[in-house]
């Protein structure tokens, strides 16, 4: 087993393998945030494909990629909402302490999944 830890260090490999769908996770969260909702769309649809079948193959149970991509966009839409309101001059104090709560709110749930 030693011998095969030091091939793959040398080789370059981490002592440990993500997940396909946490890759596409990771994309995801990435083209969702910078505003390509169409590429995101479609890393999703493979997401929920391959987070399937991930989910079936090792008998998961642990929150999925899918639910994770879900916290995210629900923390963009409330980060992307409070943006909107930081450049209005005539929001209000409420206003804009209603929309930094939510969006605290929404990043933690997502880094907590």
């Amino acid at each position: 087993m030693q011998e095969s830890v030091s091939v793959d260090h040398e080789l370059g490999k981490p002592p440990f393998d993500r997940r396909l769908s946490d890759k596409i996770l990771a994309a995801f969260n990435h083209a969702y945030a910078s505003g390509a909702h169409q590429v995101a769309v479609r890393l999703k649809t493979l997401l929920v494909e391959v987070d399937d079948k991930e989910r079936v193959d090792h008998e998961r149970r642990a929150a999925s990629a899918v639910s994770q991509a879900e916290l995210w966009i629900a923390f963009v839409e409330a980060r992307d909402a409070y943006n909107g309101l930081m450049e209005k001059d005539t929001a209000s104090e409420n206003a804009l302490e209603t929309a930094l709560e939510a969006m605290k709110t929404g990043y933690q749930a997502w880094s907590k999944s």
